[in-house]
């Protein structure tokens, strides 16, 4: 079973040009089989945070970050997490 199969990553294409895109290069290497998508918006509501800070959406909410370093921690702390639950969590 995938790692992520439960969860939705996004980046949205502005905020990896300002501030995310290393951390969207070390996801995609480290987790090379796992579905971790750019879309061009992703809603109107982080409009103002795309310029402003490093984000991503996991599951529809925002996760964001300081500097692009915190982010990465932030969401790699979700993905070990998830490494974590056993088999029986992980299928739901």
């Amino acid at each position: 079973m995938s790692l992520l199969s439960s969860l939705s990553l996004k980046f949205c294409k502005k905020n990896l040009e300002l501030h995310s895109q290393t951390v969207y290069d070390a996801l995609r290497e480290r987790y090379p089989n796992e579905k971790i998508e750019i879309v061009d918006c992703v809603g109107t509501e982080f409009c103002s945070t795309c310029a402003d800070v490093p984000f991503a959406l996991r599951n529809n909410a925002l996760v964001g970050g300081r500097t692009a370093r915190d982010l990465f921690y932030k969401l790699e702390r979700g993905m070990v997490f998830l490494e974590k639950l056993p088999e029986s969590k992980k299928a739901e």
